[in-house]
């Protein structure tokens, strides 16, 4: 009887793992920062999710992901070069340098 229910058991978790996996976006964490760049009134932040823009003159936060074409979104730096473009730096799955215009 316990088998029974454990067969059971696994065939709902496999099951429902298999349709909610075709509904998933992305899977990524804002929370852990891995570089941090003050420049003009702006503070631009990388994270394993994406980068983080914060305003200082308006008080905006501005987050951008896939849905702002950045891939891979595990991000490991951030630099912002004389002519205020922003590069991003990350080292999977893909390693790559990603040039964004300001």
């Amino acid at each position: 009887m316990i088998l029974k229910h454990f067969k059971l058991a696994i065939c709902l978790i496999l099951y429902c793992n298999f349709f909610y996996c075709f509904s998933w976006e992305n899977l990524t964490s804002n929370l852990r920062v891995t570089d941090i760049v003050i420049d003009d009134n702006k503070i631009y932040t990388t994270t394993n999710g994406g980068l983080i823009i914060l305003s200082q003159e308006d008080k905006t936060l501005n987050s951008l992901n896939f849905n702002n074409d950045i891939y891979p979104l595990d991000l490991r730096s951030v630099y912002i070069d004389s002519n205020k473009n922003i590069l991003l730096g990350s080292n999977g799955p893909i390693p790559s340098i990603q040039l964004l215009d300001s």
